[in-house]
């Protein structure tokens, strides 16, 4: 009786880890085509349908966080922006006071007395 049990359990498992891989093999090949609703036939498998569930729940979170960070990207780029357009400013600010300075009206009332 336990060799017919065992062997009735081991053709049990053989045939969830098939049906199990055929929903991968089917849900990654649609997975891209971001197809949400796939429908099996067959039995009703709760630990496929938990982690199917968890993926497409992933994969609206990768979709929402790549749209923020797109808003993000242009955020940084902006500020990065400004800031090197204040740098530059402050350069040419600078360079137009030392070029004063060396021209004689600079700090000390005169340029070099040499």
């Amino acid at each position: 009786a336990c060799k017919l049990l065992d062997s009735v359990q081991t053709k049990v498992t053989a045939r969830v880890c098939f049906q199990l891989w055929r929903r991968y093999a089917v849900f990654r090949r649609t997975a891209p085509l971001q197809r949400p609703q796939l429908q099996f036939a067959g039995p009703v498998i709760a630990s496929w349908d938990a982690y199917f569930d968890r993926q497409m729940r992933m994969a609206a979170l990768s979709a929402k966080a790549g749209f923020m960070n797109l808003g993000f990207s242009l955020l940084r780029y902006f500020r990065q922006w400004r800031a090197y357009v204040s740098h530059q400013q402050r350069k040419v600010q600078n360079e137009a006071v030392a070029k004063s300075a060396r021209s004689g009206g600079g700090w000390s009332g005169g340029g070099s007395s040499r």
